[in-house]
């Protein structure tokens, strides 16, 4: 696999990964350290900055964004299976057209 799309992979796994453990150690921190634990606050303060900062895209970002989430398509392989026969598939799924997929049971997925 190229060098690069492993790199890309690695942000797009590794975003997934620190989101989860983020809160779950801030978490600890306040268990152990209290309340005002500097560390927890700080871990908290960057979640909820992170969570309501408008996103405001630019053509790098969104270049970055197709870049990880084509490498993560190309690592996990999948076929859209659609039941409505050969007609009612071409007016569903428009070449050319982005849709965001849904995984069970916890994840996405834009191509």
């Amino acid at each position: 696999m190229n060098p690069l799309k492993v790199l890309l992979l690695g942000i797009f796994v590794g975003s997934i990964q620190l989101a989860l453990v983020l809160p779950a150690f801030a978490a600890y921190r306040v268990y152990h350290y209290g309340i005002l634990d500097t560390v927890a606050l700080s871990i908290v303060l960057v979640l909820v900055l992170a969570t309501f900062t408008p996103l405001f895209t630019s053509k790098w970002s969104d270049k970055l964004i197709a870049l990880t989430t084509s490498g993560a398509a190309e690592h996990c392989p999948f076929t859209v299976v659609h039941e409505g026969g050969v007609r009612g598939y071409e007016e569903a799924l428009k070449p050319g057209t982005a849709y965001v997929f849904g995984f069970e049971p916890h994840s996405a997925l834009p191509i």
